[in-house]
């Protein structure tokens, strides 16, 4: 990792705006764990994603870190 980077996924706006809000999550959020495990590709995210999935995020905010906890629903 480079110093003042972070690797992660970025959050980008959805088609509707509450199905972002209800995850917790807000656009330019920056994934960069699932489930204790850092993301390093996109196939490292894919892998979790399936419908009932619960999902413990480590995310980038700003300056900060949070965690997200979310469970998805339908098709990811």
């Amino acid at each position: 990792m480079v110093a003042g980077r972070v690797n992660g996924f970025l959050v980008s706006a959805t088609g509707n705006p509450a199905v972002l809000s209800r995850t917790g999550l807000r656009e330019g959020d920056i994934i960069t764990q699932v489930n204790g495990q850092p993301l390093t590709n996109p196939a490292a995210l894919q892998s979790q994603l399936s419908p009932g999935a619960r999902l413990s995020l480590t995310v980038e905010r700003g300056a900060g870190t949070v965690p997200v906890a979310l469970t998805l629903e339908g098709n990811p």
